[in-house]
């Protein structure tokens, strides 16, 4: 069914003039990663960067990052961009095979190259565009499933399973066995069933050691950067409410900024984390594109505006802030009342216990104790006890009323 009904705004002329000069902004500078590229220009970028997540984080750089990079995909594979209605950005680039074999379109973006390449070893951007494509037609998450793959990978290569499975496990490098078993867990048949429920699940039925490098965080699996050399997203993905989840806080723009040292940890990534982690929430709240995040010049004033001549409120800036503040405290009372301890706010095995060995991160690592301090630091930024939980004078001061939450996780 479509909607025939029109839905009026407060002032359709103001928000004319408005878009008009968002449009304006939109083709600016800010944006031309996107429009360009789109995300796979972080490939290469991140590989140079000791950024780039290989072979199940054991490695940050990738030999193969130019063959699956955007320069290289959008000379070789572009069929076109494609839009949300309306967008002035098109930040989806729609690529085909070369190889000769039959012929396979589909959008790519960086954390599907990173998931199906560099984490699993394959460098040919034909393999890795048919793994996206297959997962999209498959419904399946291309983050979860190849870091997922990687853990199988590791694992048959340590010798943890039986014939029937190892035969039938992906391997480093060899994007047949990476397709074959995708659709081994579409179908549950053989490894795929154990697979099919993801590496946190899969880890814990092998056991042997394999929850070392099985890379989530609260069951969701990691995304396309590399936490050792990318300290404030370390801390980022830590904390998130959702798991190891790169689009609930912007804390990486910070590692590739000016503003910290992003080899090392120290106490304000704590307040930058949580900043990052409302500017997101907001963003998504009011349905804003995040890659116009940058096309701002004072996010939280223009939003304000934006939102009272679309409704006829009068919204301030700081009570937007104070929103996206609210909407992470009550993420975290859901937790809380699902049974969430200080533990679960942690990093996979291998990220705190195992040093980068290559590109310009080589020897640097990231210990508990480290990523201790700076939950320490996320928890004193948001006004929670030393726990995690959150006192009842914070819920007052975001508007919350105790009373009505009652047993959802509120601390003393």
């Amino acid at each position: 069914m479509r909607g025939s009904a029109h839905v009026p705004v407060a002032d359709p002329e103001a928000l004319n003039r408005i878009g008009k000069d968002l449009s304006r902004r939109s083709l600016g500078p800010a944006t031309e990663k996107y429009r360009t590229l789109g995300t796979m220009a972080n490939v290469e970028v991140f590989s140079r960067l000791g950024a780039l997540p290989t072979r199940n984080f054991q490695e940050s750089t990738f030999e193969g990052a130019v063959a699956i990079g955007g320069e290289r995909f959008q000379s070789e594979h572009r069929v076109k961009n494609a839009h949300c209605a309306n967008c002035t950005i098109g930040c989806e680039h729609v690529m085909k095979t070369q190889d000769g074999g039959k012929e396979t379109s589909g959008r790519m973006e960086y954390e599907s190259a990173f998931a199906l390449g560099s984490l699993l070893g394959i460098s040919d951007p034909n393999t890795v565009l048919r793994a996206s494509v297959l997962c999209d037609e498959l419904g399946m998450d291309t983050i979860s499933a190849g870091v997922t793959l990687a853990w199988s990978a590791e694992s048959a290569a340590a010798g943890l399973f039986d014939d029937d499975s190892e035969a039938l496990a992906p391997q480093f490098g060899d994007g047949e066995s990476v397709l074959q078993a995708l659709e081994a867990i579409a179908s549950r048949q053989g490894l795929g069933d154990l697979l099919a429920d993801g590496s946190r699940r899969a880890s814990e039925r092998v056991g042997s050691g394999s929850e070392a490098w099985a890379m989530h965080v609260k069951g969701l699996e990691m995304p396309g950067y590399e936490p050792r050399s990318l300290q404030t997203m370390a801390l980022a993905l830590a904390v998130s409410t959702r798991g190891a989840c790169h689009n609930r806080s912007s804390a990486y723009e910070a590692d590739f900024s000016d503003r910290v040292d992003r080899f090392s940890s120290d106490h304000d990534r704590g307040e930058i984390t949580a900043a990052g982690e409302d500017h997101s929430a907001l963003m998504d709240s009011l349905v804003w594109c995040k890659f116009l995040r940058k096309a701002f010049e004072d996010f939280y004033a223009e939003s304000a505006v934006v939102l009272s001549r679309v409704t006829g409120w009068e919204v301030t800036s700081n009570e937007l802030s104070l929103a996206g503040e609210r909407i992470n405290n009550l993420k975290k009372l859901f937790n809380i009342r699902e049974g969430w301890q200080r533990a679960d706010d942690s990093l996979p095995r291998r990220i705190l216990t195992e040093k980068l060995s290559d590109g310009p991160g080589d020897g640097v690592g990231l210990n508990e104790k480290e990523l201790d301090l700076m939950i320490d630091a996320y928890y004193e930024a948001r006004g929670w006890n030393q726990d995690g939980t959150i006192p009842v004078p914070k819920l007052h001061a975001l508007g919350l009323d105790p009373e009505s939450l009652s047993g959802v996780g509120a601390g003393a």
